[in-house]
């Protein structure tokens, strides 16, 4: 059965590691799906290597280890809130470049590219920054909560930030391979609670697509995925591995 698994990359959010981020996401998953944490630089196990000086550099950098490592094997992309934009950015690229094309996108807490963007965050002092990141529930709590872990954080969050904030791309085009939406109801990043506006522009995800589109929303906030873990997890299985054995 080994040659049917599905590698299923997964992408951080801004300031976040990969592998601390999805390492439950390994062993919840089906037998039939290798989920794989791509490490961005400048974290984790590449916490040696500088931070990207831009949002161009994450996407090739993604797009060079995905050439590297996905050779003839079925795949898919599951990415949360700055990963769901690069794994978005990197899809296009791949396509793009006429490479073998992802059977799935999952986007998690992130609104479509031409949504409006919050205020330059990266450009407040630190109280302030830390201030709104709080108030927005821009990080997991017990990284916030916890001074020490987040002063070790806040470069790399707000180098994120930077590049993601003066990240500019007017050239959007379509993607063929099937987009999946999670978003959490009370998500204080782009979300006011029965603001139909909002639920709206979610559905323009499927104006990036020429597969199928849903969405699939959740209680809570930004981090909404990590108390319906199961659930999700569960879907993205039976997503994948619907079409395994057919």
């Amino acid at each position: 059965m080994e040659k049917n698994k599905i590698k299923l990359f997964c992408l951080p959010h801004a300031g976040g590691s990969s592998i601390a981020f999805y390492e439950k996401w390994i062993n919840l998953s089906s037998e039939f799906i290798d989920v794989i944490p791509i490490e961005l630089a400048g974290r984790g196990s590449r916490f040696c290597e500088p931070l990207y000086e831009s949002f161009e550099l994450a996407i090739d950098d993604v797009f060079l280890y995905l050439l590297e490592n996905v050779k003839q094997k079925d795949f898919a992309i599951f990415g949360h809130s700055m990963g769901a934009l690069l794994a978005f950015e990197v899809i296009s690229k791949i396509e793009t470049e006429g490479l073998k094309k992802p059977k799935h996108l999952f986007i998690s807490g992130k609104l479509p590219p031409h949504a409006p963007k919050n205020k330059l965050l990266h450009t407040l002092e630190d109280n302030e920054f830390i201030k709104m990141i709080y108030e927005l529930g821009g990080s997991p709590s017990e990284i916030i909560d916890n001074n020490e872990i987040f002063q070790f954080f806040l470069p790399i969050l707000r180098s994120d930030m930077k590049n993601l904030e003066l990240y500019s791309n007017d050239n959007y085009s379509k993607i063929s391979c099937d987009i999946t939406v999670l978003y959490g109801r009370d998500d204080k990043m782009f979300f006011s609670k029965g603001n139909s506006k909002t639920i709206k522009i979610i559905d323009e995800w499927q104006d990036y697509t020429d597969g199928s589109y849903n969405t699939i929303s959740f209680e809570g906030g930004h981090f909404f995925i990590n108390n319906h873990l199961n659930d999700i997890i569960k879907h993205i299985d039976e997503t994948l591995t619907k079409d395994l054995f057919l």
